[in-house]
């Protein structure tokens, strides 16, 4: 979803300071998607050796919280190294996942999800579900949105 709207043959652009609350805007709505996997199926993610794999990158601003819940099987002997960025720190948080790891995180604000395996050996996290709840608003208010002042798109 992009960050601003067309009205009138101009374009209105999200103010980067605004967080999702119904006071900043009149129409702000909640919107849950899952980025990896499924609730209902296991789904497997492959971490070849000496890979890294960015699973999910946010290009928004929007206020989010993202639940990853995963198994690693015992049966593999790679460590695999979560490293999540998230929009609140310059810092990453980096993890490391260890063979017969069974755990859920959930973080705020989350920007991208990588997982990393440094090792020699494959690597798998079965099953692997990633949701992510994201608050998006929408509006014309002008204390939500600037007007751009290029006119030529």
């Amino acid at each position: 979803m992009a960050d601003y709207f067309c009205k009138d043959g101009k374009k209105y652009y999200k103010k980067k300071d605004k967080s999702c609350n119904s006071s900043n805007s009149s129409n702000c709505f909640i919107e849950t998607f899952t980025i990896f996997g499924s609730e209902t199926t296991p789904t497997s993610l492959e971490i070849p050796p000496g890979s890294t794999i960015t699973l999910f990158e946010n290009f928004t601003t929007n206020h989010n919280k993202t639940l990853i819940r995963f198994s690693f099987s015992p049966v593999f002997a790679a460590f695999v190294t979560l490293t999540i960025r998230t929009f609140n720190s310059t810092t990453p948080q980096t993890i490391t996942l260890t063979p017969g790891d069974r755990k859920t995180f959930l973080f705020e604000d989350v920007q991208s999800i990588t997982f990393s395996n440094a090792t020699t050996a494959n690597a798998e996290l079965s099953p692997l579900f990633i949701q992510q709840t994201t608050c998006i608003c929408c509006g014309e208010s002008n204390s939500y949105y600037y007007e751009s002042s290029d006119h030529g798109y």
